[in-house]
């Protein structure tokens, strides 16, 4: 039986562990036209806050967003891995299989700061 994780407010349980290292880095990201913030960031997945509702990010459905890296607006698809919401904002916990160049460029520089 899962334990009750809630951090913040987000009840996090059931929600698998990650296998890779996450670094917390704010960043600007545009997801279906509205803006939201990156939380943490790694080689596996990110993990975005928005105001959209929940219903909008099913799981394990296909997500098209946008990260700022290095003043560039940078489009990336990933998959919906899992959604935690509070009456104001939803966290959406996202799988990138195919990350583009420039993302994996930026994640190196990240890593050897």
């Amino acid at each position: 039986m899962d334990e009750e994780l809630i951090i913040n407010g987000f009840d996090y349980s059931g929600i698998e562990k990650r296998e890779s290292i996450r670094l917390e880095k704010r960043l600007n990201a545009r997801v279906k036209d509205a803006l939201c913030a990156v939380l943490n960031i790694s080689h596996k997945g990110i993990l975005l806050e928005t105001e959209m509702p929940v219903f909008w990010f099913p799981i394990s459905e296909s997500l098209q967003f946008e990260l700022e890296l290095d003043g560039q607006w940078t489009p990336i698809t990933g998959i919906v891995k899992w959604v935690v919401s509070d009456t104001l904002h939803s966290r959406i916990g996202i799988f990138i299989r195919r990350a583009p160049d420039i993302y994996l460029s930026y994640l190196k520089k990240l890593y050897a700061a």
